[in-house]
C-alpha cells in the first residue's frame, strides 16, 4: 500500500507507554529491519492507520464530489482493447 505524503515537514511528538515485553519485541523487530524504534513504529503505525482507512465501507461526499466520482465511475475505459490484452495474458506465477 502507498504511503501518504507528509503534508508538511514539522515533526510533532507522539508519546505512548507500553509494557517492556512489548518494547523489546519492538526493537527487535525494528534492529532486524534495520531501522530506529521510532522508524519502525511510524511506519507500522502509518500502515495500519492506512488499511483502516481503506477498509472503510462508507464515504461520505458532498454532492458535487460525488456527481464527479460517479461521473468518473460511468465513463468508458479509456482503452479497452489493451485492458482485455492484459487481462487475457498469462500470469507471471503461472508460466
Amino acid at each position: 500500500m502507498p504511503t501518504a505524503a507528509p503534508e508538511s515537514d514539522e515533526a510533532v511528538k507522539i508519546q505512548l507507554r507500553a509494557p517492556t515485553a512489548v518494547r523489546d519485541v519492538i526493537d527487535r523487530a525494528a534492529a532486524e529491519s534495520h531501522a530506529t524504534r521510532t522508524e519502525f513504529m511510524l511506519r507500522a503505525s502509518l500502515n495500519a492507520a492506512e488499511d483502516a482507512l481503506c477498509d472503510r465501507r462508507l464515504f461520505e461526499l458532498e454532492p458535487a464530489r460525488l456527481a464527479k466520482f460517479e461521473a468518473a465511475l460511468a465513463a468508458p475505459l479509456p482503452k479497452p482493447a489493451a485492458l482485455k490484452a492484459l487481462l487475457s495474458r498469462k500470469p507471471a506465477w503461472d508460466r
